[in-house]
């Protein structure tokens, strides 16, 4: 997630210290973003399995003697689930960004299952299953400037 981040972070510095009008940029090339460096990969899986587990873990305990059931979740614009589990909520949401990058979903995989035993919720129930909390909002004959879709 970073480096494509960092790769049009500094397009764009640069674009700017030129004086130059910012376009639109496209998605950076299979060049550009590449795969982690295995170095940088194993280090990312050791900090999956060793740092944000722990410490996922030490949370757990704290969140749930935390007051639970719906008036733990703000109701917001667009919230449409009846959330009752913040800490399970924080699991799912946690492992569903962290699972973005390809490179630690193993790991990922093997953190969220050690958490949701930690929960008593089962790893394939419907309830460990991240859903969007929050509507999509969908504007009819709205063209987005950038894709074009």
């Amino acid at each position: 997630l970073y480096r494509p981040f960092l790769f049009r972070h500094r397009k764009f510095q640069s674009l700017r210290a030129a004086g130059q009008e910012i376009p639109t940029l496209p998605p950076p090339a299979a060049e550009d973003e590449g795969e982690l460096p295995e170095d940088e990969a194993a280090h990312l899986r050791g900090q999956v399995r060793e740092h944000f587990t722990r410490r996922l873990l030490e949370l757990l305990p704290d969140l749930q003697m935390r007051e639970t059931g719906p008036e733990a979740f703000p109701q917001h614009a667009g919230s449409h689930l009846a959330l009752s589990n913040p800490a399970l909520e924080l699991v799912k949401s946690v492992c569903e960004v962290m699972s973005l990058d390809p490179s630690v979903k193993h790991e990922v995989t093997v953190m969220k299952r050690t958490l949701l035993r930690h929960l008593n919720v089962r790893e394939f129930s419907p309830e460990s299953e991240w859903r969007d909390p929050c509507r999509s909002l969908v504007l009819p004959a709205v063209i987005c400037p950038s894709c074009h879709s």
